[in-house]
């Protein structure tokens, strides 16, 4: 099923008519296909972009990707910079969780101030592979033995049934780019030494 499809269904199953969508919009292919995949399925959508400043000014060029991107879709951009290192020292959380913690926090803030009625993120079909094996490695017993829901409260990720190969197409047949974190190609996390090294 196409992309297009995948999120439509989706959208009609789960979403009242006239719920409005904050979508977790980082630059990269999984929040870029899915921003344009729910425009296109005509959902009231506003796009939240967090800058945690981790990458100096290649996290200023995924700033302004994501305005340029929003121009170009008629989409209001919400963006806040965070300060990581502070949310560190209070919780001695890792960089992923105190990123995380940030990201979650603001967007339910933005929920309880009328910004929108969910939050969508763009997770797929690898993402929650990925889950299941780090909840396992984590020694979950058996009901933490899963990946993650389409729906979990006020968090939707419509695009759960697709592969990243297929939101890439998707996006390149429809003209569109994204940015690449770099961080994600290094192997200093648990997720990316999955992603990069054990599930491949």
């Amino acid at each position: 099923m196409s992309v297009i499809d995948t999120v439509s269904n989706f959208v009609n199953k789960h979403l009242p008519r006239s719920g409005r969508v904050i979508v977790g919009l980082s630059g990269g292919a999984d929040s870029v296909a899915l921003l344009v995949a729910l425009v296109d399925a005509g959902v009231e959508c506003v796009a939240a972009h967090c800058n945690f400043h981790l990458r100096g000014e290649e996290s200023n060029r995924d700033h302004r990707f994501c305005e340029e991107l929003c121009g170009r879709l008629g989409v209001e951009l919400l963006s806040r910079d965070f300060d990581v290192a502070a949310r560190q020292a209070e919780t001695s959380e890792s960089v992923e969780m105190a990123c995380r913690s940030l990201r979650y926090d603001w967007w339910r803030g933005l929920i309880e101030a009328g910004k929108g009625d969910f939050i969508a993120v763009g997770h797929h079909r690898e993402d929650n592979v990925e889950t299941f094996f780090i909840n396992l490695l984590r020694g979950s017993g058996i009901t933490g033995l899963k990946g993650m829901l389409p729906v979990n409260g006020h968090v939707i990720r419509p695009m759960l049934q697709l592969s990243r190969p297929q939101i890439e197409e998707f996006l390149t047949s429809r003209g569109y780019t994204w940015v690449v974190d770099r961080t994600n190609l290094e192997n200093e996390y648990r997720r990316n030494k999955l992603r990069n090294i054990i599930l491949p």
